[in-house]
């Protein structure tokens, strides 16, 4: 369990979750970031001439 922070707030949701949970919402994060930068990638292609 982490240690509360000095000035006595709350930790944050991400130091709360499991370590598993942990590792899915960063494989998630990574997912989407790479879906979404091929999807701009695809984007930006010049269309081929017909």
């Amino acid at each position: 369990m982490s240690h509360p922070s000095p000035d006595g707030a709350a930790p944050d949701w991400f130091a709360r979750l499991s370590p598993l949970r942990r590792v899915g919402v960063l494989l998630g994060v990574t997912l989407v970031l790479c879906l979404l930068g091929a999807a701009g990638f695809v984007a930006l292609l010049p269309e081929p001439p017909l």
